[in-house]
């Protein structure tokens, strides 16, 4: 048994001499390795992220190589990938946009959704964009965040919304209103949630409002 613990003892006093011979080099080359430093520029496509179409008849996507940056779609009817745009064409119209020389292989935009089969929104330089596939005119897009207390039914005739801790559903034709829960108090309200970034002061302080449902597709 003795001779097992100086084995050990042995062993470790090995290994902190070694770690101490490391020099900034040996850790500089193990940073290398992490994936922040290798995503984009070694390896590319470990984190490829559909955007569906309004009409879920496909998803667009893009891939990155190392001096090409591809955008491509699926159609359901086709199976089969394309791409999604002109991308030389698309080029033309953001540096005439964004007053900035950009490349077809290097276009800076994200988000990039099919709104109908004419209509393309991406999101470039912080902003939101409506590309007019016919012609490739680009416009602004307008907000649709609404207010974020409400929730409309995906046939427009109802809005879910909270009030004094409870849930409500208000009619969107005639403002008829109807009250779904009754046990709801402060700090157990309905259709909210506590939020990580929320600031709150004290045991009893007051948190961030949240809102949140989720509408059936049939909006019953």
């Amino acid at each position: 048994m003795r001779q097992w613990y100086s084995s050990i003892l042995v062993a470790i006093i090995s290994f902190s001499l070694n770690a101490q011979q490391l020099s900034k080099q040996d850790y500089e080359r193990a940073a290398s390795f992490r994936l922040a430093r290798l995503s984009g520029k070694k390896v590319f496509n470990l984190n490829v992220v559909p955007n569906w179409n309004a009409d879920s008849t496909g998803f667009s996507y893009i891939t990155q190589q190392k001096n090409n940056k591809q955008f491509n779609k699926i159609d359901f009817a086709k199976m089969q990938a394309e791409p999604l745009v002109d991308q030389e064409r698309f080029a033309r119209q953001l540096t005439d946009l964004l007053k900035i020389p950009v490349t077809a292989n290097d276009l800076p935009v994200t988000n990039t959704r099919y709104k109908d089969k004419t209509h393309l929104s991406f999101t470039s330089a912080g902003k939101n964009f409506i590309l007019n596939l016919a012609d490739y005119s680009i416009g602004p897009m307008k907000d649709e965040t609404g207010n974020e207390m409400e929730a409309k039914s995906p046939d427009g005739q109802w809005i879910a919304y909270a009030d004094r801790h409870n849930l409500f559903i208000k009619s969107t034709k005639t403002g008829e209103t109807k009250q779904l829960s009754k046990e709801g108090r402060k700090n157990y309200e309905y259709a909210s949630y506590y939020g990580w970034g929320d600031i709150m002061e004290g045991e009893n302080g007051e948190r961030e409002k949240h809102f949140a449902v989720q509408w059936s597709p049939d909006s019953k």
